[in-house]
């Protein structure tokens, strides 16, 4: 990686594999605290997918297993799909992705799962790792095996429950002009017309397991604000349509291993906006660009001087120049600041970078004191 470049999300254009829903072709002309939550779930050992080798992609267990061995025994796989002796499809599936022509011969050409573009979801035969379960009914279930809070415990208007989500891929929705399907980071969401995506998933509390897909939300949100917190860490909820009034948030475990290269670019600027607004917070001058030049560097390098994960998030960008990277994300650090703090907007950096100010971004603080959730 070049020195001042942001990690790429490799966002590949490669052809797909014939889909499940193929949509039509397009015409051609969220300052708060790292807060805990109230739920007692617990996810267990981390899941581990370090494995490099590529095997084939074979039928899931039966899910009598438990969610860290599958999990693992679905890494770095990959899934066959039909391909042509000749060539020539390719280049009616650069020119739309979303198709995939009728194989001329039923030769098979492997695709390693890491270079999908669309979810695994959308793939015909894809064989689910649990039931699909409807939303609702996942919920409900799985609800009832958080263990009530105990009557002593300290009551809160705000209090929330969260459920642990893993294997988890993020996409467009269906009724995007261009992108239909294609799977999405996180830092799209209510930008340029992105106001909900789509998600798949695995969603545990314990032990008890519920596999869902198509699941729309609106609003992600992210801990870990203030200088006491090194990082975002793992502080990212996404709380979906049928939740909105309830309250219920699905937390960020695991991605899939086909998302994990767009969830990985999301969290270097999560914790890119996490900085951006304390740096903020703590500057006894307006911030602008230029303040990014060199300051801005100096002052996160003393801040998080013996956090070891701050070392690793800035060696990853290899510069003290953070212009490049504010510019190039700057609706996001927006959307991220109001959020958190709606007196962040007085500061001249939004009129020197924002083409026009994004009134629809408001302040939206939840009940819980300690988490702020911005759409």
């Amino acid at each position: 990686m070049s020195q001042g470049q942001i990690p790429s999300l490799e966002n590949s254009m490669e052809p797909c594999p014939k889909l499940i829903h193929r949509p039509n072709p397009p015409t051609r002309n969220s300052s708060s605290n790292h807060t805990t939550s109230v739920s007692t779930s617990k996810p267990g050992a981390p899941i581990d997918k370090s494995s490099e080798e590529d095997k084939p992609f074979r039928l899931y267990p039966t899910p009598t297993t438990s969610l860290e061995s599958l999990l693992s025994s679905r890494s770095n796989k990959i899934i066959e799909i039909q391909g042509s002796e000749e060539e020539d499809w390719e280049d009616d599936a650069l020119r739309d992705p979303t198709c995939f022509l009728q194989p001329k011969s039923k030769n098979v050409t492997a695709m390693p799962l890491r270079q999908l573009v669309y979810p695994r979801s959308k793939y015909e035969e894809y064989p689910p790792p649990f039931p699909i379960c409807k939303e609702g009914v996942a919920v409900q279930q799985l609800l009832e095996e958080i263990p009530p809070l105990a009557d002593s415990a300290p009551t809160d208007d705000g209090q929330f429950e969260e459920i642990l989500l893993s294997d988890f891929c993020i996409y467009a929705v269906p009724t995007s002009t261009y992108h239909a399907f294609e799977m999405q980071s996180l830092q799209n969401l209510t930008l340029s017309g992105n106001s909900s995506l789509m998600l798949d998933g695995i969603l545990s509390v314990g032990e008890s397991y519920r596999y869902v897909q198509g699941v729309a939300f609106e609003i992600c949100s992210i801990g870990g604000y203030g200088l006491e917190h090194h990082e975002v860490g793992s502080a990212i909820w996404v709380l979906s349509k049928l939740n909105a009034k309830t309250e219920v948030y699905y937390k960020l475990g695991t991605p899939s291993t086909e998302y994990a290269r767009y969830h990985t670019g999301f969290m270097w600027l999560a914790n890119l906006a996490k900085h951006f607004v304390d740096y903020c917070h703590a500057s006894e001058v307006p911030v602008s660009i230029h303040n990014f030049r060199s300051d801005f560097s100096e002052w996160a390098l003393r801040t998080h001087k013996e956090s070891t994960c701050f070392q690793d998030w800035h060696r990853e960008y290899g510069n003290c120049d953070f212009r490049y990277a504010i510019c190039r994300n700057i609706e996001f650090l927006f959307k991220e600041s109001i959020g958190v703090d709606e007196d962040l907007r007085s500061h001249p950096i939004w009129k020197e970078l924002l083409i026009q100010d994004l009134e629809f971004v408001k302040y939206r603080p939840i009940k819980e004191s300690k988490t702020i959730v911005t759409q």
